[in-house]
């Protein structure tokens, strides 16, 4: 089969070349009869790489496959205005029954069963909208879809439709040099010569656009590790606690290299060790924190999170623990490969069928996935049978950047409290003076200051942390309705979260770093 190939490679190639130096007209029929010596080498060349069906349906069996899925799919018919016939001598069609009156439905055909302009950009690729020819001739494009969606048959959505059609053709494409020689003296040689020149080097431009295969990306891929959400949520929120401490998030994109014999990627085997902790573990490794503690979950998005490990994100907790973590990231990539919808041998037995180029492509991409999954999930059983405490991963401690703000409000008429993220600043108000206003700052335990103030008229809170600084300001009522009221301002400093309390229109402030 590959010297086949290659032989039409080879052949397409000289037939291109031949075409261009011949020019755009072609009236002597002897310098014709190379050309079409040349397409005749190809198509018994082809005609060896032809796939037939193991066991080809009869006539009826055909209709009536077809029938079937026109009524699967939606379609209204009244066969018993109309039938469908093979072996006409138009091929193949509808025959009335009787009568059938001008304006009268016989058949509705939903838009789905067509084979159009959108459904070929979406089962060949979208390369093909850049390519002008496609939109100069969008015939051209249909013919593609045509031929992918037969290469596939019978799997193809269209298969009983594609039977339907007509098995041979009598157009300029199928003369023989005699039926050309039939035309000498006629007007309509020359048409017939263009017309059959024009179309092969189309098919000359489509062999040489769906053979540039771009470059294989995939030394590497990426999948997404996630931690469950659901059961316990105290124990998923404790998790998530020591997945922070570590530098890492709930979710987050990892990068599979292609030989992962060399090294795991950084997470990978960091992540599942938190993942595998148990309730009592938990307990003992999760930072405590209690309803006084100021503390923050920054939202993740996995596809721009960032991990940066730490030094306690390579610690091993015990061998219980650094099994199960093995066994939980061996789960994981086997999920990850069920997920695909062929298997690496249905893969293979695909590329051994030799199908289209674009094809091609495609089912070599996810198997260059799939193949570096499944090298993962051997290396990782590998280093089990070993023994997970014998691995010698490697470490790759990172600073994480300079956190950007982040900024929430709330009002209410009950003493507030402001709890911010990294650098966040937070709003709150009661509800007895209509200009009241509170603000927290509050800063994560890696920050070094933290600052809250508050406004209002109800008392509200603000909190900081080591060094923590907090003051309020308050006018305190006058004992005279006439005189002005007073201003009040208290400060406090100290190591705990800090309350200040003010009257009417009081204000008070909290500064603290953790």
């Amino acid at each position: 089969m590959i010297k086949i190939l290659a032989q039409i490679k080879e052949l397409v190639e000289r037939i291109d070349n031949e075409e261009k130096s011949i020019g755009p007209t072609v009236t002597d029929l002897k310098q014709f009869e190379k050309t079409f010596n040349n397409v005749k080498k190809l198509i018994d060349l082809q005609s060896q790489l032809k796939k037939v069906e193991a066991a080809p349906m009869s006539e009826q069996q055909v209709v009536d496959s077809f029938t079937k899925w026109l009524s699967d799919n939606g379609c209204k018919e009244a066969f018993d205005k109309v039938k469908i016939v093979r072996g006409l001598t138009e091929g193949s069609g509808l025959v009335a029954l009787g009568d059938i009156g001008e304006g009268d439905e016989f058949i509705a055909v939903p838009s789905k069963l067509f084979m159009t302009q959108e459904t070929a950009i979406k089962s060949i690729g979208e390369k093909v909208i850049r390519e002008p020819l496609f939109r100069y001739i969008p015939s051209l494009l249909l013919t593609v879809h045509l031929i992918q969606e037969q290469l596939i048959m019978p799997k193809s959505f269209w298969a009983p439709y594609i039977r339907m059609l007509p098995r041979t053709y009598r157009t300029i494409l199928q003369f023989t040099m005699d039926d050309f020689r039939a035309l000498l003296g006629s007007a309509v040689l020359e048409e017939a010569i263009s017309t059959y020149r024009n179309t092969l080097r189309q098919y000359c431009f489509l062999y040489d656009f769906f053979n540039k295969t771009p470059d294989n990306p995939n030394d590497s891929t990426k999948i997404k590790l996630t931690l469950a959400a659901g059961g316990d949520q105290s124990v998923y929120h404790d998790k998530l606690h020591v997945l922070e401490e570590r530098g890492m998030g709930a979710s987050m994109n990892i990068t599979l290299e292609k030989k992962p014999s060399q090294s795991l990627p950084d997470p990978l085997i960091p992540f599942f060790r938190v993942v595998a902790l148990t309730k009592d573990e938990l307990a003992t490794v999760a930072p405590k924190y209690d309803d006084s503690t100021q503390h923050n979950h920054t939202p993740q998005d996995a596809a721009y999170f960032r991990p940066y490990l730490n030094e306690k994100a390579y610690e091993i907790l015990n061998e219980n623990n650094e099994a199960a973590a093995y066994k939980l990231a061996i789960d994981y990539l086997r999920k990850k490969l069920n997920t695909y919808s062929h298997s690496i041998n249905d893969d293979e037995e695909a590329l051994a069928k030799n199908p289209s180029d674009w094809n091609k492509y495609l089912i070599y991409l996810r198997l260059s996935e799939k193949k570096i999954i499944q090298q993962y999930i051997n290396t990782l059983t590998d280093i089990v049978n070993t023994g997970v405490m014998q691995a010698d991963l490697p470490k790759n401690i990172s600073t994480p950047p300079p956190p950007q703000p982040a900024h929430g409000h709330s009002h209410g008429g009950k003493p507030c409290h402001g709890h911010g993220g990294n650098d966040a600043h937070g709003h709150g108000g009661s509800g007895n003076e209509s200009s009241s206003h509170g603000h927290s700052h509050g800063a994560a335990p890696q920050q070094q200051q933290q600052h809250g103030h508050s406004h209002g008229g109800q008392p509200c809170h603000g909190h900081g942390g080591n060094d923590a600084h907090g003051h309020s300001h308050g006018a305190a009522p006058s004992a005279v309705p006439s005189q002005p009221q007073q201003q009040q301002h208290g400060h406090s400093h100290g190591g705990q979260p800090c309350h200040g309390h003010g009257g009417n229109d009081a204000h008070g402030h909290s500064h603290g770093g953790n």
